[in-house]
Formats: C-alpha cells, structure tokens, sequence
C-alpha cells in the first residue's frame, strides 16, 4: 500500500517526537490540526452542533492523540492509527454533547489525506485552564509550556530535579482532559503545552508484559499458598490427559491474550488474533471426541461431573482477579476502539490464564470436565470484564 509524502511526514516528526524532540512534535502537532479542525466542523454541522463547538472538539482529539501516543508502532504507518483515534474520539465527544453519531473510518482517512488550510479559529481562557492545577504542576506548565523555560531552567528554578519535572508535567497535561471543552483555550497554547512533553517514557507494549507479568505472579502465588500445586503432578504430568488439559488451557491464555494486547493498539487489524481463537476450541472438540470414544458411554456423565466442580467454578474466577486488573490497567494505558469488547476480551484471556494456572492443581483430567466447568469459570471472568471494561476503558 502506497501512503502519501504528507503522512511520510508525519510519521517522520512522530517518531521524533517519540524519542523526545519537542520541535518535531510541535510540527506534528500543527500540522495535523488543520485536518482535525475540518472533521470536527463538518461533523458538527451535520449533527447539529453548534460551531463554538468545533475548537473544543478539535482541542479534546489533540489531547486523546498526545495521551495515547505510546500506543502507535513506530514501524507501521501512521494514518490508520490517527485515523482510529480521532474517528473514537470523535465519536466520543460529540456523544457528551447529546449527539448520537456514527463516523466511517474512511470519512476520517479521505479528510486526513485531503488538503486544508489553517483559519485560526482559536480561543483562550489560559488562567482558568491552570487554576484547576496544583502546585508544582501549575508553575511547571506556565513556565515550561507558556513561560518557554526549558526543563533543565525549571528544575532549577523550582529546586526539583529534571525527571520529577518531566513526570509533574505529564501529569498535569493528564490532569487538563476534563478542563477541555469547559474552559476556552487557544489551540496554539495547548500544542506549546502538548509539544513540550514530546517523549514518550514507557511504550504500550512495555506497561502491557510488565503489567500481565504481575497479574500472573500474583494468580500463581494465591495458587500455590492456598490448595498447592497437585501433589501427584510429577508422575502426572506425562500423561496424555494432564498433557491436554494444561496445553489447551495455555494455548486459551497465549491466543487471548494476544488479542488484548492488540485491542488496545488502534489502527491494528485484528482479524488474524481473533480467528485464532478458533484454535483452542478445535483442539477442545478434538479432545472431547476423543474422549467420547475411548470412554464408554455409562460413564460420560461422571468423566464431565468430575469431584471438584465446585472448586473449579470458584478458583477459575478468583484466579483471573489478578491478571484481569493488570490486563485492564494496561488496555486503560491503550485506546481500545469498543470499550466493551476490549474488556470481555481481557476476561477471557485472564480467565484463560487463570485455567491454565489452576490446571496444575485439578486432579480431574477428562476434557469433558475441562469443557464443561472450566468453561464456564472462564465465561464468568469474560463477562466481568465486560462489565468492568464498558466502565473503565472509555477514554
């Protein structure tokens, strides 16, 4: 596929910004602006909104982008991720105003590759902006952002050192999502304010392993400090049945997880994580044929009821407490285009890793069992995160 020189530009300056240049992320940064401005005045005509409406529009995508852009992979293009955000945020913010709105993907992409011109539409109200700031953030982002000083000059100035002023300044440009919209801001302050905070310090993909790998940790040690790892498990674990259940339950866990991690990048195809779902549940099918074969029929009903029902129904659950809120934490650090969908497909893959961890323990084997009450632990902790993700994912 063929991109044009303006978004080899733009992914050029972002990739610069990214790695902490401030000049290249101010050009960024305006230079996408004019084509946000245009999405936001012809959608808001079409829906009725009123034209004092558009810069806040406009100023709300700014940030969305600013915030989430540790998310884009800077080995892919970038107009299908700034397409997805500012198509979601859009959305968004013309929903908070009371308007109910749809807003094709290719709208979005066609404005972005068109050509359009700056109208200096701008307001401002900067004052009020930063009186809903604390100190040191205020004094940092009117020095830094409107004052000019550079980092270094305001660590000084402030007796702090340069790290804890560059995290004071995130914060705060975090802390002003709510004031856009209710505060009048002039765009161009809010771009001075948005560049100088260019760097990006912990990429999605990072605060996603790092925040999986605590969840999993901590699922194993409730595990193992509470009913223990199966105390036959050594001589167990080669035979075919242990085998299948602790396979099948990870490959749940890796192909489910790796969906999530992809929910959360906008701009990613999620096609092929998706269809490989489908895997684990061939594998399951195969297993239950199998085993209606080997096992006569009299005792199918006791190889699917097993002797710890109970127990798999309440372990399952609680096991994917851990690792569905580091799954949810991380994807909150993302920019997941359906809240809820990002959230049942945390559920599942912790609820994966939750079977996959309590498979260690279960002394019932038969892939019946596994269909059944597994199954259902899993479906549980799937529409938890539904539920939590329709909440907690909106951004």
């Amino acid at each position: 596929m063929k991109y044009s020189a303006r978004e080899e530009e733009w992914a050029a300056w972002m990739r610069a910004a990214i790695a902490g240049d401030a000049t290249a992320y101010d050009r960024f940064l305006k230079a996408v602006t004019p084509y946000l401005r245009s999405i936001a005045r012809r959608r808001c005509d079409q829906f009725g909104a009123p034209p004092s409406e558009v810069e806040d529009v406009v100023q709300e995508v700014l940030l969305a982008v600013h915030l989430k852009r540790g998310t884009w992979d800077i080995s892919r293009p970038i107009g299908p991720w700034l397409s997805t955000i500012v198509r979601n945020k859009l959305i968004d913010s013309l929903r908070r105003r009371g308007r109910h709105v749809s807003v094709p993907i290719e709208d979005v992409m066609e404005t972005l590759e068109a050509d359009h011109q700056e109208d200096g539409a701008d307001r401002i109200d900067v004052d009020r902006m930063l009186e809903g700031l604390r100190d040191p953030q205020r004094e940092i982002v009117r020095s830094i952002s409107l004052g000019g000083a550079g980092i270094r000059e305001t660590a000084e100035r402030l007796q702090m050192t340069e790290g804890a002023v560059r995290v004071a300044l995130h914060r705060a440009l975090k802390g002003l999502a709510p004031s856009i919209g209710a505060i009048r801001v002039k765009t161009d302050d809010l771009i001075n304010m948005l560049a100088k905070d260019a760097r990006v310090r912990i990429r999605f993909g990072r605060v996603f392993m790092i925040a999986l790998a605590i969840g999993v940790v901590i699922s194993a040690a409730l595990l193992i400090s509470t009913i223990g790892i199966r105390r036959n498990m050594a001589e167990m674990i080669e035979t075919p049945r242990v085998l299948f259940k602790l396979g099948t339950t990870l490959l749940i866990a890796v192909t489910a997880t790796r969906l999530a991690f992809r929910i959360g990048k906008p701009g990613l195809s999620l096609r092929s994580a998706a269809l490989t779902l489908i895997l684990p549940l061939v594998v399951l099918i195969a297993g239950i044929a199998t085993e209606l074969f080997v096992v006569p029929q009299a005792d199918w009903a006791a190889s699917m009821e097993g002797h710890f029902s109970a127990f798999c129904l309440f372990f399952v659950p609680t096991l994917s407490i851990a690792p569905l809120a580091a799954i949810l934490y991380s994807v909150r650090q993302g920019a997941p285009e359906n809240p809820g969908t990002a959230g049942a497909v945390a559920g599942l893959a912790a609820g994966g890793i939750a079977a996959a961890i309590y498979a260690w323990h279960c002394p019932d084997d038969s892939p019946l069992f596994l269909a059944t009450w597994y199954s259902i632990g899993i479906l549980v902790a799937t529409a938890a995160g539904f539920l939590l993700g329709r909440k907690i994912l909106r951004w």
